[in-house]
């Protein structure tokens, strides 16, 4: 399964937003993207990390976003529930770009 990774945009982010999960996950964190789009023109996340859109067949599977400011590195990786529910997660996070 093929992914692209890119970075993300104000209209992933809208996207994103309205993705709604049931059970234990809790509902993601895209109002920083949102603030700083407004306040700087940029897309810089909670705790200013770098967000990506998983893209698979031109749809946006998942969010991969990565912190640098300590070592380790963090990341944070989030499904769109569509793909969740088709099991394709693990392809994500094992694909080659």
């Amino acid at each position: 399964m093929k992914f692209d990774f890119t970075l993300l945009t104000i209209d992933h982010a809208k996207i994103i937003a309205d993705w709604r999960y049931h059970g234990f996950e809790k509902q993601l964190y895209m109002q920083p993207y949102f603030e700083a789009y407004e306040q700087k023109g940029k897309l810089i996340g909670p705790g200013g990390c770098i967000g990506f859109a998983a893209l698979h067949q031109g749809n946006i599977a998942g969010l991969f976003e990565y912190y640098n400011k300590s070592t380790p590195m963090n990341i944070g990786l989030a499904l769109n529930p569509e793909a969740g529910r088709k099991r394709i997660g693990m392809h994500i996070c094992t694909s080659r770009y």
